[in-house]
């Protein structure tokens, strides 16, 4: 590349990202994309010198510094958690910092607004997805839904319901039921108000979530949030079970560690799983909490994640998207060589 066509790029690099900060901040996932697109196309020319790509073109909904990165464990290995605001990572080929205009534009992009859903392809075209921030920890809950009956599932309904509601009614699809997780208040706290709406069922976790369901309105006051309705499962889920969405099957999980009835929902044919609070990318859950523990943690995702397959890719639920081949490779709590 000669210097006058890096010079070049490094005008249109922080012009694209603006118009990513602008349409993120609007919520317009159609000018996201293209946006996104011509951001990193121009990250691209500039080689090594620059950072391979940021968290909004990966669709990372998460900041890092606040209450939600505090809560799912996020400010190590990956995260920095030490300068408010900066939401990206470096790629490990560049360690130069970020042009200042693109750091401005990410800085015009933090007013306090719900944060935009993102939806990425998924493999399988019989099933696909929006994950949409909720909550002020922000919390994914995901959209699921069977594109041949469009009918579709919340996962980890956590909080801000209208917003769910809608997001469901813009892509078309009839909410069948509601799956969690795990009991903590931002994936099951909106999910008895939900579920009285819709009058649909709840699936999950596994039985010994009671701990923590039961606990539901006192962690909304001790947590600042809405109070929640409380409400019994209407299916508790076992390790080997399969839950219907559709016509689509997802396998179920029992992954103890950071609860103690914690599940993941596997999607075989799109190879993807919606692995709530166990595993992030670059971390892991918490365990410190009561009936958490660490050992359990580990034991779940190396026994029961890990042997799905590295090209899996898996939906946190706080957080940016990787796959398990990545975690095995660079996950300094979980990883194959930590």
């Amino acid at each position: 590349m000669t210097r006058a066509s890096r010079r070049a790029a490094d005008a249109d690099t922080p012009r694209h990202f603006g118009v990513l900060a602008e349409a993120m901040r609007d919520g317009d996932t159609e000018r996201m994309a293209i946006a996104a697109q011509r951001h990193l196309s121009g990250i691209e020319n500039l080689g090594a010198r620059r950072m391979r790509t940021c968290c909004m073109a990966r669709q990372c909904p998460g900041r890092a510094g606040t209450i939600a990165g505090a809560e799912a464990g996020l400010g190590q290995s990956g995260w920095n958690s030490r300068r408010r605001g900066q939401h990206w990572r470096k790629s490990p080929q560049s360690r130069h910092r970020i042009p200042r205009p693109v750091r401005n534009a990410v800085a015009a992009a933090e007013a306090p607004r719900p944060l935009p859903e993102w939806v990425l392809t998924p493999r399988s075209v019989t099933m696909k997805y929006l994950v949409i921030p909720v909550t002020p920890f922000e919390q994914n809950c995901t959209l699921i839904w069977c594109t041949e009956t469009m009918q579709g599932a919340f996962v980890d309904p956590g909080g801000d319901l209208e917003r769910l509601t809608d997001a469901a009614s813009r892509q078309g699809v009839a909410i069948e039921k509601i799956l969690l997780t795990h009991g903590h208040i931002d994936h099951a706290g909106g999910a008895g108000e939900l579920a009285a709406r819709l009058d649909v069922p709840i699936e999950g976790p596994q039985r010994e979530e009671s701990f923590w369901i039961d606990q539901l309105v006192a962690q909304s006051r001790s947590f600042g949030f809405p109070p929640a309705r409380p409400f019994i499962p209407d299916r508790w889920l076992e390790d080997g079970d399969t839950v219907t969405v559709g016509k689509e099957i997802l396998s179920v999980l029992h992954t103890p560690g950071h609860t103690p009835g914690h599940v993941v929902f596997f999607h075989a044919a799109s190879k993807l799983a919606l692995v709530g609070d166990v595993l992030f990318a670059g971390s892991i859950g918490r365990t410190d909490f009561p009936r958490g523990s660490h050992q359990a943690l580990i034991d779940s995702i190396r026994q029961k994640l890990w042997p799905l397959g590295n090209d899996v890719q898996f939906i946190s639920g706080h957080g940016p998207m990787s796959t398990f081949g990545t975690e095995r490779r660079s996950n300094p709590f979980v990883g194959d060589n930590a």
